[in-house]
């Protein structure tokens, strides 16, 4: 192959091929003369590596359409965050609406946070984001004795996680049980009747 020829088949022009040829440049065979010019020129320094904005713009107009590749699922701690975000949100709107009385809660429908509370996972139950003591003491209102300290608590809008609950209750748990029976449906008990302070 002449340099002639190879300066074609190259893009350069001949005196080019002849300058690279004195740096080592192989000039018997275009496959080699590419090979060289890829590990020993700087890119932008290689015709048709250059940057051309116009040709860009061709190929993304003219690139056949590629499927999407569907988004990733959210990892477990996505999904948890999104909940607890979404739990108190909820929580945080059933406090505005929250109207006491007689120390109770009411007017308000806590079924879409019980059923966000039941989606928590129950293995990081200890996880729960906090809520407002108001909102907790309306969720649990059907089996909290009324003796319970946290009744007497005296700033309901405060934020608490489940221990803190037990904490202010004064009970040698990890809290749990407040966690449980906010999930729960108090219309399977006709607790409203069940009379006394207990």
């Amino acid at each position: 192959m002449t340099q002639k020829e190879l300066a074609q088949a190259l893009g350069i022009s001949p005196g080019m091929v002849s300058r690279l040829a004195k740096r080592g440049m192989p000039t018997d065979s275009l496959q080699r003369a590419q090979r060289w010019r890829k590990r020993h020129l700087e890119p932008g320094r290689v015709k048709g590596a250059r940057f051309d904005p116009n040709a860009v713009l061709d190929a993304q107009t003219h690139a056949p359409a590629r499927e999407q590749s569907p988004a990733a699922a959210p990892s477990p701690i996505e999904n948890l965050v999104r909940l607890a975000a979404k739990m108190q949100a909820l929580a945080q709107a059933a406090n505005a609406e929250l109207i006491e009385v007689g120390g109770r809660g009411e007017l308000v429908d806590l079924e879409p946070l019980r059923c966000a509370l039941r989606e928590w996972p129950t293995e990081v139950v200890a996880l729960a984001p906090p809520m407002p003591l108001r909102v907790w003491l309306a969720l649990n209102e059907f089996c909290l004795p009324r003796r319970s300290p946290l009744w007497q608590y005296p700033n309901r809008d405060e934020p608490m996680g489940i221990a803190r609950l037990a904490q202010v209750a004064g009970i040698a748990s990890n809290g749990t049980s407040f966690f449980v029976s906010a999930c729960d449906d108090p219309e399977r008990y006709d607790w409203r009747n069940w009379g006394g302070e207990d």
